[in-house]
C-alpha cells in the first residue's frame, strides 16, 4: 500500500482550520482573533482546492470539476491573501474595533485582489493543454503570481518600517507577522528555483508546509497568551534545529565509524544509543551560551537581592530595597510588594481587595500582564483584574507561591519604559525571584518577632520589678499627702505644691499600673459580646475627654451583631485608640468609631480622626514599648505603652492591629480580630489589674 501525497494538502487544510478555531476561541470579541479566523477559513480554502486538484489529476476525471478549474479557484482565492494580510496588520495597528475603520485602509487592496482573482477564469490564465499533467501559465497567470509575491513583499516592507513608529504589544505581534511572512516568501522561493532547476518536484510540495509554519507562527505571535519576544523564539527554534542536526550527524558519523566492527543494523542501534544521550547535555550547553535559559540573568537577580538582605535586617526596609530593585531591573517606572491581609493583598501604596473579582482570578491564574488578559476570554473577573492594572498602570503582576490558591505575595511591577510587554520568561523570572523575596522577608519577619519578642520580655520583666518597687514606695506617699490635705491653707503656695504632688502620685499610680498591665501574662476570658454596647462604653468612657476637647465621637456598626471575645480587654484597647485619636485631634474635628465585616468569619473596627497623624519615621516605631512623641495630655509625656497594650490584646485574640497616618490629615487605627477565636488553654485574665 502506498502513501498519497495529495493527502498532505488535506492535512495542511485541516491543521490550518483548526488552528483559526483555536485562535477565535481564545477571544471571539477581539477583532484580530475575527481576521485571522478570516485567513484560517482563506489558507484552509485553497489547501482545500489543491487536494482537489491533485485528487482529479490522480483519478483523471474528464467529468465534473477537473484540476485545472481547481487549480483556477485556489489561484483566485491565494490571490485574496495579500488583503487578509493587511487587514490582520491594520487590527493588530489600532484598538478601534470597528470594522470599517480598520478596513477602510485596504480597500484598494482589496479591489485588486478582485481583479486579479477575476483574471484566474478567463483564457488568459493557462494556455491550451491536455487535460491532464502540467498547466502552463499564460500571461494572466504571470500577472497575479507577480501580485501575489508583490502584495506580500508590500506587507513586509511597510510592516518593518512600521516597527519604528510602534511599541509594546503591537511591536511584538507586527514582528511575528512580518518575520513570519518575509520566511514564507524566501523559503517559497527558494523551494520554487530549487524545482525548476533540479526538476524534483517534491520541492514544491514542501511549499504548503512552509506556509503552514507561518501560518502558525503568526497565530502563536498574536494570539497565544503566553507572549514571547521573536528574537528568542527564532533563537529557541534553530538552537533546536542545530541540536537535531548535531546529533544527526554525530549518529551518522558514529555509524561510520561502527560499521567496520560491527554488521548492519546493530551500527545504527549503537550509534543511536551511544548519541541520544548526548542530546540533553548539548540542548543545555546550547542554551546557556545562547542565553535561551535565563540562568545567568537569575542569577543575577539572586545574588542583588542575597547583597541586599545581607545589609539589611529590617522587614519594612527590605520590602523597599526588593521595590527599588525591581523597578530597577525590570526598568520599570513602579514596583510594589503586596502582603498578605485577611481582606486581600496590601502595600505602601496599593491595595487589592479580596471582594474584587479579579483578586479571586489573580490567585487562580497565577500571574496577569494586560496584554495576557486582552488574548484571553473575557469574564468578570479577568476584566475587572485588567481593570485593576490599568488603574495603577501596571505591566505585570504575579502571585507568590505559584499555584497557591491563597498567595503571600503579590509582585507588581509597572509599565516598561519602553512601553514593551513582559514576556513570559520574564513572567517567569519575576516568580522565581518573587519566591525568593518571599523567603527572605519571611525569615526577616520571623527573626524580627523574635527579636522584639525577646525584647518585650525583658522589658516586661524590668517593668514588673520596677512597678512593684515604685508602688511601695508610693503608698507612704500618698499616705502622707492624705494625712496633710487637711492640715493645708486653701490658696496658699502650700496647697499648690499640695495639688502637683497629688497629680504626680496619680500619675505615678498610673504609670505603675500601666507597666503591671504590659508585664502580664494575659489570658483573655472569651465570651460573647454585644457589638454595639461595646461601642457604647467606649464611648462613655472617652466621652468626657472628648466633651472638654469640643471633639464629636461618632459610631457606625456595619458588622455583625456579636462576636466571641474577652470584653474588658476590648474595651481597654478601643478605649486607648480612641483616646489616642481624641489627643490627636483639634476642636470641631470628628473622631469616628466604626465597625464592619472584613471578611466572612472576621470584624474590624476603625478608629478615625481628623487630626495631626503621624510623621512616617516614627509610623513604624509606635508599638514598640516605651516608644513615645506625646507632648501632651495632662500636660505630661506619654508612658509609651498603650499601643503596645493595644497589639497585645489583638493578639491575645488571635487578630491583628495596623495604622496608617498622614501628616496633616489624620489617622486610622484599623483592628482584625476573628468573630470565633480559638479557645485559650486557661480562663485566667491574668496577674494584674485592668
Amino acid at each position: 500500500m502506498t502513501f498519497d501525497p495529495s493527502l498532505y494538502s488535506l492535512v495542511v487544510s485541516i491543521v490550518s482550520l483548526a488552528v483559526g478555531l483555536v485562535v477565535f476561541w481564545a477571544q471571539p470579541s477581539r477583532f484580530t482573533n475575527q481576521v485571522f479566523l478570516l485567513w484560517a477559513l482563506l489558507t484552509a480554502a485553497i489547501t482545500g482546492c489543491l487536494y482537489g486538484a491533485e485528487v482529479a489529476n490522480n483519478a483523471r476525471l474528464l467529468d465534473g470539476v477537473g484540476p485545472k478549474n481547481w487549480l483556477r479557484a485556489m489561484n483566485a482565492l491565494a490571490v485574496l491573501s495579500p488583503w487578509v494580510l493587511w487587514l490582520l496588520k491594520e487590527a493588530i495597528l489600532t484598538d478601534d474595533e470597528r470594522i470599517a475603520r480598520i478596513a477602510r485602509p485596504t480597500l484598494p487592496i482589496l479591489c485588486l485582489s478582485l481583479l486579479f482573482a477575476g483574471l484566474c477564469f478567463t483564457d488568459w490564465f493557462y494556455l491550451p493543454s491536455e487535460p491532464f499533467g502540467e498547466f502552463k501559465g499564460g500571461v494572466a497567470f504571470a500577472a497575479v503570481g507577480l501580485f501575489f509575491f508583490a502584495g506580500h513583499l508590500s506587507l513586509v516592507v511597510r510592516g518593518a518600517q512600521q516597527l519604528r513608529t510602534v511599541s509594546g504589544i503591537r511591536r511584538v505581534e507586527i514582528q511575528f507577522l512580518v518575520v513570519s511572512m518575509g520566511a514564507c516568501l524566501v523559503l517559497c522561493g527558494a523551494l520554487a528555483l530549487a524545482t525548476n532547476s533540479s526538476g524534483i518536484t517534491g520541492f514544491r510540495r514542501q511549499i504548503k508546509f512552509v506556509v503552514l509554519a507561518g501560518f502558525a507562527l503568526t497565530a502563536w505571535g498574536v494570539a497565544v497568551y503566553r507572549i514571547f519576544d521573536v528574537r528568542q523564539v527564532l533563537l529557541s527554534l534553530g538552537q533546536r534545529g542545530a541540536v537535531t542536526v548535531g546529533i544527526g550527524l554525530v549518529i551518522v558519523a558514529l555509524r561510520e565509524l561502527f560499521s567496520g566492527i560491527v554488521s548492519e543494523p546493530i551500527d545504527l542501534w549503537l550509534s543511536v544509543a551511544v548519541a541520544v544521550p548526548l542530546a540533553p547535555w548539548l540542548d543545555r550547553q546550547s542554551q546557556a551560551w545562547l542565553r535561551l535559559d535565563g540562568e545567568k540573568a537569575m542569577a543575577e537577580w539572586r545574588f542583588a537581592a542575597l547583597t541586599i538582605s545581607r545589609a539589611e535586617t529590617s522587614p519594612e526596609k527590605l520590602a523597599v530595597a526588593f521595590e527599588t530593585l525591581l523597578r530597577e531591573r525590570c526598568h520599570a517606572l513602579s514596583a510594589a510588594l503586596l502582603f498578605r491581609r485577611s481582606d486581600g493583598h496590601a502595600g505602601a501604596a496599593m491595595i487589592f481587595p479580596a471582594v474584587r473579582p479579579g483578586h479571586g482570578e489573580l490567585c487562580r491564574l497565577g500571574w496577569a500582564t494586560p496584554e495576557s488578559l486582552k488574548r484571553r476570554r473575557g469574564s468578570e473577573g479577568r476584566d475587572d483584574l485588567a481593570g485593576f492594572l490599568g488603574d495603577h498602570a501596571l505591566g505585570a503582576v504575579v502571585a507568590i507561591p505559584r499555584g497557591s490558591p491563597s498567595p503571600a505575595l503579590l509582585v507588581a511591577v509597572g509599565a516598561k519604559t519602553n512601553q514593551w510587554p513582559y514576556t513570559y520568561p520574564e513572567v517567569q523570572r519575576l516568580q522565581e525571584v518573587g519566591e525568593l523575596m518571599d523567603n527572605i522577608l519571611t525569615h526577616a519577619r520571623l527573626t524580627a518577632d523574635a527579636a522584639l519578642q525577646a525584647r518585650t520580655e525583658h522589658l516586661a520583666m524590668m517593668a514588673r520589678g520596677l512597678a512593684h518597687d515604685l508602688k511601695n514606695l508610693i503608698t507612704p506617699i500618698s499616705s502622707f499627702i492624705m494625712h496633710a490635705e487637711a492640715k493645708v491653707t486653701p490658696a496658699s503656695a502650700e496647697a499648690e505644691v499640695h495639688a502637683a504632688a497629688k497629680r504626680s502620685v496619680r500619675r505615678m499610680t498610673d504609670y505603675v499600673g500601666e507597666s503591671l498591665f504590659f508585664a502580664s501574662r494575659l489570658t483573655p476570658r472569651l465570651e460573647r459580646a454585644e457589638i454595639r454596647p461595646l461601642l457604647e462604653t467606649v464611648r462613655e468612657l472617652c466621652g468626657a475627654r472628648a466633651a472638654s476637647r469640643k471633639i464629636q465621637l461618632s459610631l457606625a456598626n456595619d458588622g455583625p451583631a456579636a462576636l466571641v471575645a474577652d470584653v474588658v480587654l476590648l474595651q481597654r484597647m478601643l478605649g486607648n485608640l480612641v483616646d489616642n485619636a481624641v489627643q490627636a485631634s483639634g476642636p470641631a474635628q470628628t473622631v469616628t468609631l466604626r465597625c464592619a465585616t472584613a471578611a466572612p468569619g472576621r470584624v474590624r473596627f476603625e478608629i478615625a480622626d481628623e487630626g495631626s497623624g503621624i510623621a512616617p519615621e516614627n509610623l513604624a516605631h509606635i508599638f514598640e514599648p516605651y516608644f513615645t512623641t506625646k507632648q501632651y495630655g495632662d500636660e505630661a509625656r506619654g508612658f509609651g505603652l498603650g499601643l503596645t497594650i493595644c497589639e497585645k490584646i489583638a493578639r491575645l485574640h488571635h487578630g491583628a492591629i495596623r495604622v496608617r497616618s498622614e501628616l496633616g490629615r489624620g489617622t486610622v487605627a484599623t483592628v482584625e480580630l476573628p468573630e470565633v477565636p480559638p479557645a485559650p488553654a486557661s480562663g485566667a485574665r491574668g496577674d494584674a489589674p485592668a
